[in-house]
């Protein structure tokens, strides 16, 4: 089997890391911090009127609770986490799709950082942000 051939063969399990690596920890980041922001600045504004006293509390009371709970979640690192793991297995999906096109000089020395980078992001897999036993916090 060839080079290029072999390569081939990661394409499927390239495309399947890829994918494993969509969640929703971009939506819940994004919607804690907007909701956050949101509540705080209707509890300013709301401040100034004596008759919403309580809705001022309860909005600034859940605003901390966001803001908690993505802390406490680590959905923004997470995010972060899964679009570097993405945007890795893609580059390796680009050096497949490009490795035919290399001068037989720098096939060799391709394939040797290609693997190495493989390596690389499979032993990144255990570290997702906020989990036990992660050294990635």
């Amino acid at each position: 089997m060839s080079d290029e051939q072999a390569l081939e063969r990661f394409n499927p399990t390239l495309a399947v890391s890829i994918k494993e690596h969509a969640t929703w920890d971009g939506f819940w980041y994004n919607g804690f911090t907007a909701l956050s922001l949101v509540l705080a600045a209707f509890s300013s504004v709301a401040a100034n009127y004596p008759n919403w006293a309580v809705l001022v509390s309860i909005a600034s009371a859940v605003a901390g609770l966001c803001i908690a709970l993505e802390r406490a979640l680590g959905f923004g690192a997470r995010w972060r986490f899964h679009m570097e793991m993405k945007n890795a297995y893609r580059n390796l999906q680009d050096g497949v799709s490009f490795e035919a096109l290399l001068p037989a000089a720098r096939k060799e020395a391709f394939l040797n950082d290609w693997w190495a980078r493989l390596v690389y992001l499979r032993n990144r897999e255990s570290l997702l942000p906020n989990t036990g036993g992660s050294e990635n916090k």
